[in-house]
């Protein structure tokens, strides 16, 4: 696991391999940028978050390679010091891939 601490510069749609298809987020963090994979854009977007560049972000996850470069696959979001998103569950599953009970 590692952790990312930073500013949000940007949130972008990435369509196409051969990055992670989905929302990502491009953090600032000390002198390097960091791009985050968050999740899907139709989950991402049902969420109904909406993080403008400046925020200040804590990011959990995963760092693997894509092609040439790095992502970070987020399994927790913080920001604004009280509000977190959890992405992914222990094992690592994402919470768009788990089968929810419904009434």
């Amino acid at each position: 696991m590692v952790d990312v601490t930073g500013a949000l510069m940007d949130t972008r749609d990435v369509p196409e391999p051969p990055d992670v298809r989905g929302i990502h987020f491009l953090v600032r963090a000390d002198e390097t940028t960091v791009d985050v994979f968050v999740a899907p854009k139709q989950f991402y977007q049902g969420l109904g978050i909406k993080l403008r560049p400046g925020t200040a972000l804590t990011i959990t996850g995963s760092r693997v390679k894509c092609g040439t470069s790095y992502v970070v696959l987020a399994r927790q979001i913080r920001w604004d010091g009280v509000n977190s998103l959890t992405l992914r569950d222990a094992d690592g599953q994402p919470v768009w891939e788990t089968p929810r009970l419904t009434d």
